[in-house]
């Protein structure tokens, strides 16, 4: 059968839970309507995160991924980061269990060796972080004083649908003007709107 390991027992208060133990055996009842408290992973799984993450390089956007109000801190010394900007390039020398909420979580090393900790969620959303890889090519494609920006989380006069739906996301809403002589967008985020003509960004407030 599958192999798990247990990572958290924060969550062990649950009434579909129960242990029955024969030798190194534990027995585990799931109730699939507590998913989100199901306390353990699979060797294979976490293995697997392992093996396609180490040695991987990430770009920092600068933003704090667990407290816009905190600093990000090095697990290794437990200060501050002294440098968490934007476009910082670290990589990921391990992958581990967070003490502190039980995900799975990248190590992530920059060239001054400090250490931080990045949930595997996390290091999907483009909102704090790109892959090298994707980051090189990005940079290639917009040159590198706009992706400068793009990274920074800033949009410019200029730019083109692409560069700003890669800086700040998809937009909540698109409004399209259609006349005889052209074609316009208007962008709505939360709290900004973006202008386009022709696919390139005209105005913004």
């Amino acid at each position: 059968g599958c192999r798990f390991c247990l990572f958290s027992d924060t969550n062990f208060y649950n009434p579909s839970l129960f242990y029955k133990s024969q030798d190194d055996l534990v027995y585990y009842l799931y109730n699939s309507d507590n998913d989100f408290s199901f306390p353990f992973i699979t060797v294979k799984y976490f293995l697997k995160i392992k093996n396609d993450n180490i040695g991987n390089k990430f770009v920092l956007r600068g933003k704090n991924w667990e407290s816009p109000t905190s600093s990000i801190i090095d697990i290794k010394s437990g200060n501050p980061i002294k440098n968490f900007s934007s476009g910082g390039v670290w990589t990921c020398i391990d992958v581990s269990i967070d003490e502190r909420d039980s995900n799975i979580s990248l190590v992530l090393e920059n060239t001054s060796k400090e250490q931080i900790l990045l949930e595997v969620n996390t290091a999907r959303n483009n909102d704090f972080v790109f892959n090298y890889e994707q980051a090189e090519l990005y940079k290639k494609k917009f040159g590198s004083e706009k992706w400068a920006k793009i990274v920074d989380g800033k949009v410019s006069i200029g730019m083109t649908k692409e560069m700003c739906e890669v800086s700040w996301g998809k937009p909540q809403y698109i409004n399209k003007t259609i006349t005889a002589n052209k074609s316009s967008e208007q962008w709505v985020y939360s709290d900004n709107y973006l202008y386009f003509d022709k696919g390139i960004l005209t105005a913004m407030q």
